[in-house]
């Protein structure tokens, strides 16, 4: 019931949203539906879409696919081991602001003004996106606003559609407007690069938006093409084919000479007349005079795999590749940064190759400041503090300024509780108490029953027992 699964020739079984199986193990909430669905934890990032708004796959917290239980250590592993974890699960702190969307709708993409990119990364101006080096003038849309392909001296000699060259590439975006298509002696096929990546539509099928809006499917427009008041995204190959796909019929209007029709369905019909067949995957065998089967397709790589940007897209962890980017092996420790992130006053101290150096915790230098050192919490370790103890912190504090009768004398004992044994005790005795910091060391080997894969065991407790007064 209600598992993703159409077991009844009908679907009842999936429609029955009176069945509500939160009390069963493993079992997924599908975020956005209006009815309650859930599906099974094994179904989470398996590429086949189960829940109706597509969370399995990709939801508000993270994208499924990348999140992997591969080690008894992993992030990954501690969540699916009991299903009340997963509604906490967080997207990983390196994935955010890196231009590919994790998330549903890009949330993840969002109010990056103040980010700090490692260096040797590319950080857009307008909104603080960090990407690579290498993706700068390659032809795709990185920057939200695509100003990484602006001002590219190699743009015009890569095949494209040649009345893309009626517009500066300085200041100026290749688009077509409804008054293009209304007079296109008049008017030219360009809008400011202002108003590119801001959130509003200004060309037919959102090409200005395409790393801005989301589709009903919750991901990035990409090469999609959007219609019917934004209501639907229909695949690049769909445009201008000789079929009408939108209610709107957009996506052969914009191919404003094509109205006669003279190709059949399927084709793209060239200014010329002459038809093309699958013209994205033909670049060199289209349209002689101006190149226009060119407009609208992905590029080759994104094409093969038919995912917008899928040579940009990391797989699994990228911790490591994330951390150590800030060991450059250059000398400069010279970084021009924003005001409003480090002060002016401390910016002469600050050095951008320890930036995120370590995972938590703090760094100090030895050997006369050629050598950094990660101190870390309790809690973690590892060179870079990025390895997880899973130990359990618990602070409290004792007022004794009332009632006064309290004695001077106190008693602390801290037990670790599993299943109802108690597995270790420490215990010490304080007559004063300023500031305490007690690491009560778990030595034993850690019960079998955690290791299984079965979650129906009760978690480890650490309980305290405060007793005042004489303890003879």
């Amino acid at each position: 019931m209600n598992d993703g699964y159409i077991d009844c020739l009908l679907g009842d079984d999936e429609l029955n949203v009176d069945y509500l199986p939160i009390n069963e193990p493993y079992r997924y909430q599908c975020a956005t539906t209006d009815r309650s669905q859930y599906v099974s934890v094994q179904l989470l990032g398996n590429g086949v879409t189960d829940c109706l708004d597509g969370s399995d796959e990709l939801s508000p917290s993270l994208n499924w696919s990348f999140f992997r239980c591969e080690y008894e250590i992993d992030y990954a592993c501690w969540v699916f081991r009991n299903t009340e974890n997963i509604k906490e699960v967080q997207l990983l702190f390196q994935r955010h602001c890196d231009s590919i969307w994790d998330t549903m709708d890009g949330r993840d993409e969002q109010n990056c003004f103040k980010w700090i990119c490692p260096i040797h990364m590319y950080q857009c101006n307008g909104t603080g996106q960090c990407i690579d080096q290498s993706r700068l003038c390659d032809g795709e849309f990185d920057c939200s606003n695509g100003e990484d392909e602006f001002k590219c001296p190699n743009k015009k000699t890569k095949p494209h559609w040649t009345i893309e060259d009626k517009c500066d590439d300085i200041s100026e975006h290749f688009c077509i407007t409804l008054d293009y298509l209304d007079d296109p002696y008049s008017n030219r096929p360009c809008i400011n690069i202002s108003e590119v990546g801001d959130g509003i539509i200004n060309c037919i099928g959102g090409r200005d938006e395409r790393n801005v809006f989301a589709c009903s499917d919750h991901e990035m427009l990409g090469d999609r093409f959007v219609c019917d008041n934004k209501t639907q995204c229909i695949s690049h190959r769909a445009v201008c084919n000789g079929v009408v796909d939108c209610v709107d019929k957009s996506d052969e209007y914009i191919c404003n000479w094509n109205r006669n029709k003279s190709c059949v369905p399927g084709q793209f019909t060239c200014k010329d007349g002459s038809c093309v067949e699958e013209r994205c995957q033909n670049p060199k065998n289209g349209c002689i005079r101006e190149n226009e089967h060119l407009f609208w397709c992905p590029n080759l790589i994104s094409l093969a795999n038919e995912k917008y940007r899928s040579s940009k897209i990391r797989r699994l962890s990228n911790y490591a590749s994330f951390c150590n980017i800030y060991e450059s092996t250059s000398n400069s420790s010279t970084l021009t940064l924003r005001s409003n992130v480090i002060p002016e006053n401390r910016a002469s101290t600050y050095n951008p190759r320890l930036h995120g150096y370590c995972n938590r915790g703090f760094y100090l230098f030895t050997k006369n400041g050629t050598l950094s050192v990660c101190f870390c919490p309790p809690s973690f370790y590892g060179d870079r503090c990025q390895f997880n103890r899973r130990r359990i912190t618990v602070r409290f504090r004792l007022d004794r300024s009332y009632p006064f009768d309290i004695p001077l004398l106190i008693h602390i004992l801290v037990s670790l509780v599993y299943n109802d044994t108690t597995i270790i005790q420490h215990w010490l005795m304080l007559n004063k108490i300023l500031h305490l910091n007690m690491i009560c060391i778990y030595s034993m080997r850690v019960p079998n029953q955690m290791d299984r894969t079965q979650f129906d065991s009760k978690p480890m407790l650490a309980s305290i027992f405060l007793q005042f007064g004489n303890t003879q």
